[in-house]
């Protein structure tokens, strides 16, 4: 039978629209300097400057003021331990940040970084030979993304309410195991490989790695063409023929596997387990996609930019923490630092409009 005329036009013209969005997501990305010179020269600043420039700028002017604050703060010693500690919050916000383009959020990983960084130390107990311990905590990781997904997509709950249970569920299972004890030492060969070796740190290199794989999973795949078309309509991207559960679950289970990748490592640097490490970096994963230019309803934004919110919110716990503020503190500026930098890029997309 030949296919009806007003469908094939539909499906086009759905097609059409997705990729017009993630053209536009895709420039989110730029650094504002393509297009036509004369147009360019005719535009105003606040016009050519696009929220990833931004954020670049901000990390420039917030790593000024802390080496007024702090002389020596840009310095290669202090930089170093700061990057090093800036890439688990990096990790973490990769898998965030896919999760946030499809319009969804992921309340899980601080859960699922806890449960690798406790459980690797835990259950290795300072014997190398049993390295396959941490194969087992990234396939626990996987299965709990695929949970997250079921429960997402077959049985319609929301991303925040099914995330926040899966979480809590993990931390109660963590408790359960170790009953409440975090003894024991990581991998020797983790623990090398994750300190440092002069001015970088194997944290540095894993963070480099997973921020080269979420670029081309985003921009360089066909996965990531899915992911921006559902998080830009999910009805269009549905009547285009994607099939959003298997793209969902690629998602929820790529940021889980993030979280776990984290919590390995950080277990590996820090060389022991921490119950409460978790919460330190789930808002400030969800502050880093969103100060990076990605919008938190879908369908624009990406990696570029969170690594530069990563940058910013690292940079600023930083000059609190040689401030001698305490953690609240911290917690509070961090917070009004978000609200800042949402509200200047309300104000420079009505300037934009």
């Amino acid at each position: 039978m030949d296919p009806d005329p007003a469908s094939v036009g539909r499906e086009r013209r759905v097609m059409t629209s997705t990729a017009n969005s993630k053209s536009v997501s895709t420039q989110d990305e730029s650094d504002g300097s393509r297009g036509e010179s004369g147009s360019s020269a005719r535009t105003p600043l606040h016009r050519r400057v696009t929220p990833v420039a931004a954020a670049y700028i901000a990390v420039v002017l917030v790593g000024v003021v802390g080496q007024i604050l702090h002389p020596g703060f840009l310095g290669s010693a202090h930089l170093s331990t700061m990057i090093a500690l800036a890439s688990v919050l990096g990790i973490v916000a990769a898998g965030q940040t896919v999760v946030i383009i499809t319009g969804g959020i992921d309340l899980s990983v601080a859960s699922i970084l806890a449960f690798a960084e406790v459980m690797t130390p835990y259950w290795v107990q300072g014997d190398s030979s049993r390295w396959p311990v941490l194969i087992l905590i990234i396939i626990v990781a996987a299965v709990l993304g695929m949970i997250n997904t079921i429960g997402i997509t077959v049985f319609g709950i929301q991303p925040m309410i099914m995330t926040l249970g899966v979480g809590a569920a993990v931390d109660g299972a963590v408790l359960v195991l170790t009953t409440g004890s975090s003894t024991g030492l990581p991998p020797e060969l983790l623990t090398r490989t994750m300190g440092h070796n002069g001015w970088f740190s194997g944290l540095l290199v894993a963070w480099i790695v997973v921020s080269i794989v979420t670029y081309l999973v985003l921009h360089r795949s066909t996965f990531g063409r899915r992911v921006f078309a559902i998080g830009t309509s999910a009805r269009a991207a549905r009547l285009a023929g994607i099939r959003a559960w298997s793209t969902l679950l690629g998602v929820y289970v790529f940021a889980a596997v993030m979280a776990a990748v984290a919590g390995i490592a950080l277990a590996g640097y820090t060389g022991s387990g921490d119950f409460g490490i978790g919460s330190t970096y789930l808002f400030p994963s969800i502050g880093a996609v969103v100060i990076g230019g990605t919008s938190i309803l879908g369908g624009r934004g990406g990696y570029v930019g969170t690594i530069a919110g990563v940058l910013i919110l690292s940079t600023i716990d930083s000059i609190l923490t040689l401030s001698d503020i305490a953690a609240a503190g911290r917690q509070i500026a961090q917070g009004l630092a978000i609200l800042v930098i949402l509200v200047l890029y309300a104000r420079e997309r009505r300037l934009r409009q």
